[in-house]
């Protein structure tokens, strides 16, 4: 299959939702782009075991905070990179369909590899967010990556 595989570390971040409505990641495919989510992983530094409410949702609309990532190619001469990943997003946008829904028990790793045929596709200038439904302790930290393939 062709396209550009990117992936988009994050390392040490505290959330901020003390609320409970943020966006892990915001994954924004380009404008001339539809973009195929491959995988993600996410690790916390939590000590103590307690379930959170996460849902894997498509934005109708952008989010308008966070902190912007670092996207890295995978293959250094596979052109420019059109997607954008935002972590930590505090001001969400309006959700267009829920996707997926996990209870992320912090003291393990939460880690979704799609196979092929069931890979959400984001069409053009479309979103897709790991959303956390409930509060997570703003004492924790969290690292991981999100990887996608450009198309």
């Amino acid at each position: 299959m062709t396209g550009r595989i990117v992936r988009c570390p994050i390392e040490s971040r505290v959330l901020a939702n003390a609320d409970g409505d943020l966006d892990i990641f915001e994954l924004t495919a380009g404008a001339n782009n539809k973009l195929e989510l491959i995988k993600f992983r996410f690790e916390s530094n939590a000590i103590a075991a307690e379930s959170y409410p996460l849902r894997l949702v498509r934005r109708s609309t952008a989010g308008s905070a966070g902190a912007a990532g670092i996207e890295v190619l995978n293959d250094e001469d596979d052109g420019a990179i059109t997607a954008a990943c935002v972590f930590d997003n505090t001001a969400v946008g309006t959700i267009g369909a829920i996707l997926s829904g996990y209870a992320w028990e912090q003291l393990g790793p939460l880690e979704e590899i799609f196979l092929p045929e069931e890979r959400p596709m984001v069409g053009e200038g479309g979103r897709i967010c790991l959303n956390a439904a409930a509060a997570i302790p703003t004492d924790s930290t969290i690292s991981g990556y999100v990887v996608w393939r450009e198309i």
